[in-house]
């Protein structure tokens, strides 16, 4: 009678055994499945701060280039040259690829005004497969005429 009390409780210890090894094989099975799913929504997360992070630091560069070139008489190359300044703060921004056009015109109230545009290719680091997207920023401003000293 002794000896089948044993037998039983030395089948339960394995009956648990089993079902923790189970449950440990179920739990690698799902993170198996969900992990790229984590990782993939993660360097999504990632690519997207650093769009942004560029779009904003090119965009404050074309404004301060409006902004100089409306109050200060530069030409379009020193301009550029400030503008390109002001970006190599940024160490994601690769300054060489950066396209800078710059016009001046007048406006409907015959303002002269000053236009500042700047065009950044970014290539996405972690999707290769993704396509090369163009970041634009672009600053407006009237010119500022000061009389002769």
């Amino acid at each position: 009678m002794n000896e089948s009390r044993n037998w039983k409780a030395v089948t339960e210890v394995h009956r648990v055994k089993v079902h923790r090894r189970r449950r440990a094989g179920q739990a690698m099975a799902e993170l198996a499945l969900s992990l790229p799913l984590l990782l993939g929504v993660l360097f999504i997360i990632i690519e997207t701060t650093f769009a942004i992070s560029s779009a904003a630091t090119l965009h404050d560069a074309v404004h301060y280039g409006a902004r100089i070139l409306a109050q200060k008489d530069l030409t379009h190359e020193q301009t550029k040259a400030k503008v390109r300044d002001f970006l190599r703060n940024d160490r994601f921004i690769e300054i060489e690829k950066v396209k800078i056009r710059i016009r001046e015109g007048t406006d409907f109230n015959g303002k002269d005004n000053v236009t500042v545009e700047a065009f950044l290719p970014v290539r996405p680091v972690t999707f290769t497969s993704m396509t090369e997207f163009n970041l634009r920023a672009k600053a407006v401003f009237r010119k500022e005429h000061r009389p002769p000293a």
